[in-house]
């Protein structure tokens, strides 16, 4: 024998379908049950950020540039994270064209050997970089991401996996550069 279900009925149950869920997801955003993802490891820059903002000459244009602020005396782990900007340039393959590393330092001594750009610091420049190691900048010259100062090789490792992943992911993304 089949039963049928009354108009009530049938309304309860389409409004459980329909309403649920959004009470759900509701409660789980509300109890923090649910952590938003990211797609960029680096921290992310205010939009007004440039190089037109801090009224300096892009170094290198219509190329994505990665940033290094060389400190006053360069350390051991100084020299290692230099090579290894080197190297996640080199890491990304087909695209390594389109990434330019860009020095930030006064003295030439050295960095002599490197392959890169030479952007020389003023104090626009100090107070945006603040205690930035590592800074991506698009092809427009506008501030993408950025990568904190750390104080330990295991760190700088890590660091470098991180600006590689959001290198790939920006140049993947992008048609300008």
């Amino acid at each position: 024998m089949v039963t049928r279900l009354s108009n009530h009925q049938v309304l309860m149950c389409l409004v459980f379908v329909f309403i649920a869920p959004v009470l759900l997801g509701k409660l789980f955003l509300n109890m923090h049950w649910y952590s938003a993802g990211a797609t960029n490891l680096g921290d992310l820059l205010p939009v007004k950020l440039s190089y037109q903002a801090l009224k300096i000459d892009n170094p290198v244009p219509h190329h994505w540039q990665v940033l290094f602020q060389v400190p006053r005396q360069c350390t051991w782990l100084c020299k290692q994270q230099i090579s290894i900007l080197q190297r996640t340039v080199i890491a990304l393959g087909k695209d390594q064209n389109r990434v330019k590393p860009v020095l930030i330092t006064n003295n030439l001594k050295q960095i002599k050997h490197l392959n890169a750009k030479v952007l020389k610091p003023n104090s626009a420049l100090a107070t945006a970089l603040a205690d930035d190691l590592f800074v991506i900048v698009d092809p427009l010259g506008k501030w993408v991401l950025r990568y904190p100062t750390v104080t330990n090789e295991r760190a700088s490792l890590l660091q470098a996996r991180h600006l590689l992943t959001d290198m790939k992911t920006l140049l993947k993304l992008s048609k300008v550069g």
